[in-house]
Formats: C-alpha cells, sequence, structure tokens
C-alpha cells in the first residue's frame, strides 16, 4: 500500500472505530454493565485499533 492509501485507510478507520466503540457502549450499558465493565472493554477496543491502525501503517 502507498503512503497516499495508507492516509486514505487511517482516516477511514478513525470514524469507524468512533461508531464501534459508541455503538459497544451503548450496547453494554442497556444490558447492564457498569462504567467498569464498560471501560475494561473500551481500553480492548482501543488495543485492537492500535493494532489496526499498526497493520495498516505494515502493509
Amino acid at each position: 500500500m502507498n503512503s497516499n492509501q495508507k492516509a486514505v485507510a487511517h482516516v477511514i478507520a478513525v470514524p469507524l472505530q468512533f461508531a464501534i466503540h459508541t455503538k459497544v457502549d451503548s450496547s453494554l450499558k442497556q444490558n447492564g454493565v457498569g462504567p467498569v465493565g464498560r471501560g475494561i472493554a473500551q481500553a480492548i477496543l482501543f488495543g485492537i485499533g492500535l493494532w489496526a491502525h499498526g497493520a495498516i501503517e505494515d502493509s
């Protein structure tokens, strides 16, 4: 992937991550998961996001 394609992939990934974080948090909240559980889920998603951005950069 060239640098322009990587930049576009990163730009697309950021709002996608935001949407995923929002949907997961909302779903967990509706199912009675407390702040600690939702925070742990967000931390895991953050780690997955870092991995995804690293994969984009390495491609």
